[in-house]
């Protein structure tokens, strides 16, 4: 069983080998990430905003700011969409334990 495979099985955490010990950087057949593509995924069907915050996090690891291109920049705000962000920037009210705006 690939790493891939293992992985999609949910598996893989069990075996001790971490994903990016065994996932290519780019799958040449379809010139992707396949790590991305998950967590793009699970940012698509994040439930609330923990699960967001947390898929963008998992976003971050599998690629650095500086060597994505426009495409794929856009996929990922594409699977944020605006609602998310934009609800972050215009709360009036600061969560307790945070200085006020």
């Amino acid at each position: 069983m690939s790493c891939c495979d293992l992985a999609a099985a949910g598996q893989l955490g069990k075996t001790g080998i971490m994903a990016s010990d065994c996932e290519p950087a780019l799958n040449q057949a379809e010139g992707r990430n396949p790590t991305l593509e998950r967590y793009l995924g699970a940012l698509r069907e994040a439930k609330n905003d923990s699960e967001q915050f947390a898929a963008l996090l998992l976003v971050t690891k599998a690629v650095k700011a500086g060597d994505i291109d426009a495409k794929t920049r856009r996929r990922i705000f594409d699977a944020v969409g605006f609602t998310f962000p934009n609800r972050l920037l215009t709360t009036k009210e600061a969560p307790d334990g945070c200085p006020d705006p």
